[in-house]
């Protein structure tokens, strides 16, 4: 049979199994766990099958394997002393590598290994880049032993750009469709049956994969499917005898494959500028630079579709012309490529690390951005008119809102979501900020720009004040609060009296809140404070009957800022009650504004099939997280195995709960993993059975609704506690798992217990969750709450 018929044969048959498997692989995922969550640096707003790859993987490689075990070696058009079962061999070991890591979240550095072992079998297979040829094709210079590092090093980029790149809907199939197309235009024209037949397989099966795979993906390929599409890439522009320069030959491949070349030097340019491992990923990829210039998907996967085909013609041109053109290709591909990188600011950091003193942007345009947010700024202090959201009240009714917060962009906390939410609403907001609390150290660049410490982020005019101490041991902390307080308070002196209502988020520390009460005394502002936490209590918890002058001292403190506040907001009736009790605050004075929390995990999966029965605790390990009795309750189980019990976070507790596992001989039954990346939670809910909570019999701490609560409810994981108030309100009234006294580790013990021996007791406990957490927890109706709360202070409530 003619080769070019064959890998037209090939391109139909890849085409078909491709078609045929994806399905079956989306059901696979689906079954195993293989799913992308929404959140972090991902776009798409429901759980995704991501195991597409496996579909790619047979469209690729049955073609490939019929064609040299039915027809023999010979047929696919190798050079000599190049095997095929090694070249198949090499991507099948990709390909596993990317499986491994759809499934189980491969450590980078294996991931990264087990392409360099790829590629290595791949050299030795005999796709090496062994010589330097002359244009007329005569060899100039042996490489030698150098071959192989450089192949591999060739191999294992191919292998990542398109990984890189894969993080829009059907753009990594679609931008690898376009170059396997051009390398076969390519290699017809240089009478290469192995790079035609190879690249048909990959057109066939990226054009069935786009099928389910382009915007809206109901798949997505993962690592399984973007590490082979690069690898096979790679392998295709290496196979067979070119007898053309050294130098086309790479260069060609590299043109073709411009626009993932592109964006993975542009990624090493960020991450060395930003002073990051090239393992730390970003948001300032080429599609997420298109996405915030505001087109949607599809316009930004079209344009990157269109931007290929550039630089895969020009690819086909220089392995077809003369010198002169392909000098003048090389010049436009080159013209092309900085104006993408000055358009889109790809060798810009985004990951808001501390530059060095005197460096500035690369370009120019960066330092005109920066005048933007400066000019806002000062605008809305000379009265100018300031963005205004949506409009979805009418005017009178907008108010111009005050917000005192010790935290706030680019670090995430909730604020941020409540402020630029309210800006939505057509609400002008102010944050009175300080630099922020990274523990390192570190001021984000943004936050070093504008005058007078003053820029405008989504609309929200942020002020912010400087900090003496940025995270660290409790004196460090102690002076950080202190030091927010007292330039804060500085602050407000100088503010214009044009607010309708000041707005408290957070009261712990409690110090934090000064700033804002000092406002109200000096203006006669209306004050909202919302109490997420309590002092002096919350200061006892961590340093029991010591220090009691700080007690007194914040006492007094927490005592004028309820006597100032003119509501006083809280999140959960317990909690209500206890104010009034012990506070002295009048009913009137208070309202109930409940939590929210992210709604994520509500497309997750239950659950992942596993042996045994698997607990979570998620969060932080503090004094008021009753960890030793969990640790009791785990010590006190007949059951000795069947069960884990997984700690994910750290805190205050931490060692002292890691010394007491070693101790008590508990290592193969509690698990600590420390603190996780928040984009690795999802992970962990799937893998738990059932989520634990504790919290300490302090009669305060038991009136809160921890937000871990919230989360477990989402993910849809029953509840096992030992706690009182708020939390046992909730797990009842939900019906979404059982609660025990605080701090009785046997009763705790005796209910972990059951669920091993028994663990259809937790049968319809998740799905009751998160009927509990849409109905109470949602972003919507806290915002409804809040903006209902500060529209009554501010007069402006017209309903």
């Amino acid at each position: 049979m003619d080769r070019w018929m064959q890998a037209a044969i090939a391109a139909v048959v890849a085409f078909a199994i491709t078609l045929i498997a994806t399905p079956l692989s989306m059901k696979l995922a689906k079954r195993i766990g293989a799913m992308d969550v929404p959140g972090g640096r991902h776009i798409h707003d429901h759980a995704t099958p991501r195991l597409g790859g496996v579909a790619i993987f047979l469209g690729v490689m049955i073609p490939l394997v019929v064609v040299v075990f039915l027809f023999g070696e010979p047929t696919l058009g190798l050079g000599a002393g190049v095997s095929a079962p090694g070249l198949l061999a090499s991507l099948v070991i990709v390909f596993l590598a990317g499986c491994i890591d759809d499934v189980k979240q491969l450590n980078p550095k294996a991931k990264l290994a087990l392409q360099i072992i790829a590629a290595i079998v791949a050299a030795a297979s005999g796709a090496l880049i062994s010589d330097i040829r002359a244009y007329d094709g005569s060899v100039v210079l042996e490489m030698g032993w150098v071959a192989y590092p450089l192949t591999v090093l060739y191999l294992v980029a191919f292998c990542n750009i398109v990984n890189l790149i894969d993080g829009l809907d059907g753009l990594a199939a679609g931008t690898v469709g376009i170059a396997a197309a051009a390398l076969i235009a390519v290699s017809v024209y240089r009478a290469n049956a192995a790079t035609t037949l190879i690249c048909a397989c990959l057109v066939g099966s990226c054009l069935a994969f786009l099928k389910y795979n382009f915007h809206p993906a109901k798949t997505f390929m993962g690592d399984s499917g973007s590490l082979l599409l690069g690898f096979a890439l790679g392998i295709a522009s290496l196979t067979g005898s070119m007898k053309v320069s050294t130098i086309t030959a790479i260069a060609v491949p590299v043109i073709i494959a411009g626009v993932p070349v592109l964006d993975t030097l542009a990624a090493i340019i960020r991450r060395v500028r930003g002073k990051v491992s090239f393992d730390t990923p970003d948001a300032g990829h080429i599609h997420h630079s298109l996405l915030k210039l505001g087109y949607d998907q599809r316009s930004v996967v079209l344009t990157m579709y269109a931007v290929s085909i550039v630089f895969a013609f020009s690819g086909v041109v220089i392995a077809g012309a003369g010198l002169t053109i392909r000098a003048i290709a090389i010049v436009l591909d080159l013209a092309v490529a900085l104006f993408l990188v000055w358009k889109l600011e790809l060798f810009e950091p985004v990951l808001w690390r501390l530059y060095p003193a005197g460096r500035v942007p690369l370009f120019a345009r960066a330092h005109e951005l920066v005048e933007e947010y400066t000019d806002d700024a000062q605008r809305m202090t000379d009265g100018e008119e300031r963005p205004t959201g949506r409009g979805v009240l009418p005017d009178e009714q907008r108010m111009n809102i005050l917000v005192v917060s010790q935290y706030y962009w680019p670090e995430d906390f909730q604020i941020v979501a409540e402020c630029e939410d309210l800006v939505a609403r057509g609400h002008r907001v102010t944050v009175l900020t300080g630099l922020p609390n990274y523990p390192s150290g570190h001021i984000p660049d943004a936050y070093r720009h504008g005058k007078n410490r003053r820029q405008v982020h989504n609309g929200v005019e942020i002020i912010r004040v400087p900090l003496l101490e940025r995270g660290g041991n409790p004196i460090r902390l102690g002076l950080n609060y202190h030091s927010f307080s007292w330039f804060a308070s500085m602050r407000v002196k100088q503010l214009k009296g044009d607010y309708d209502v000041v707005y408290v988020p957070q009261t712990s520390p409690v110090m934090m809140a000064k700033p804002a009460a000092l406002y109200k005394r000096l203006q006669g502002t209306p004050l909202l404070v919302y109490c997420l936490d309590l002092w002096p209590e919350s200061l006892k918890v961590v340093i029991g009957n010591h220090l009691k002058f700080l007690v007194k001292h914040y006492g007094r403190i927490s005592k004028n800022l309820y006597g100032a506040a003119d509501i006083v907001a809280v999140q959960s009736p317990a909690f209500f009650e206890y104010l009034g009790e012990q506070h002295d605050i009048p009913a009137d004075r208070m309202a109930f504004l409940p939590q929210f929390a992210s709604t994520e995990y509500l497309e997750m999966d239950l659950r992942e099939p596993h042996e045994g029965v698997n607990f979570l605790i998620a969060g932080n390990m503090g004094r008021a997280q009753d960890i030793p009795v969990i640790l009791h309750a785990v010590e006190q189980m007949e059951c000795k195995e069947g069960f884990k019990v997984h700690f994910v976070g750290s805190g205050s507790c931490f060692d002292e709960t890691k010394s007491y596992i070693e101790e008590h001989g508990l290592g193969d039954r509690v698990i600590l993993h420390g603190r996780r990346p928040f984009e690795e939670m999802p992970k962990w809910y799937r893998m738990a059975d059932a989520c634990i909570l504790a919290l300490n019999g302090d009669t305060w701490v038991g009136t809160t609704i921890p937000t871990r609560l919230q989360g477990y409810m989402a993910a849809g994981k029953p509840i096992i506690a030992a706690a009182r108030g708020g939390i046992k309100s909730v797990v009842e009234s939900a019906g979404c798992g059982c609660v025990v006294a605080a701090g009785d580790s046997n009763a705790l013990a005796c209910e972990l217990e059951r669920i091993v021996r028994d663990p259809s007791v937790l049968d319809g406990m998740g799905e009751r969750a998160r009927l509990y957490f849409t109905e109470n927890f949602t972003k919507e109706m806290h915002m409804e709450t809040l903006e209902g709360i500060l529209l009554g202070l501010s007069g402006k409530d017209k309903r």
